[in-house]
């Protein structure tokens, strides 16, 4: 080989390299100074993202968004497996439409310790495709339409959260399977 192709051989090899997309994280975090420019990062601890929707987009499907503090980190649209845990102080303030939309078929989602608000918004959590959906030590409240609404024949799992000042609390149909609600349900 001579010189020439050697240099294109290895500047090939770099460009393959750098081309590559990044592998996603296993848990990415979110925090209150967070900046959303972090998913070049993975929104590592140490560099997190403002928001969950940019989380989202560089976690592994089946990983984790965890937020580090007491925040509202927006609406999310989840199109793949994913645990969002907001240790009891992270918020999602819908002031339009539906603070998260879970529309993807296959699809296993956990939210724990999230405070899912409106000001404006219609529906807290909305699926229409999914597999399971399980809502834990969540507070939903203020919602114009459901807090939680379920049209696919999904297994749904609520557990120690509150639905509150909501025109209807939940409304699971389309086949959903609610194998066992630990309540309370408040409206």
């Amino acid at each position: 080989m001579d010189r020439y192709s050697v240099v294109l051989h290895s500047a090939a090899i770099a460009c393959a390299i750098a081309c590559s997309p990044a592998a996603a994280a296993p848990q990415a975090y979110v925090a209150s100074d967070g900046a959303d420019l972090n998913t070049r990062f993975d929104c590592r601890q140490i560099r997190p993202c403002r928001t969950f929707a940019a989380a989202i987009s560089v976690v592994d499907a089946g990983g984790e968004i965890v937020a580090v503090d007491a925040a509202d980190y927006g609406p999310v649209a989840i199109n793949q497996s994913v645990s969002i845990i907001g240790n009891s102080q992270a918020a999602i303030v819908a002031t339009s439409g539906t603070a998260i939309t879970i529309a993807k078929a296959g699809v296993d989602v956990v939210l724990r310790g999230l405070d899912i608000r409106a000001v404006g918004g219609l529906t807290g959590i909305s699926m229409t495709a999914g597999n399971s959906l399980a809502i834990e030590k969540c507070v939903i409240s203020n919602f114009a339409f459901d807090g939680v609404s379920v049209g696919t024949p999904a297994t749904v799992r609520i557990v120690e959260s509150v639905m509150s000042g909501n025109s209807n609390g939940a409304s699971i149909t389309g086949g959903a399977d609610l194998p066992g609600f630990f309540g309370p349900i408040i409206n």
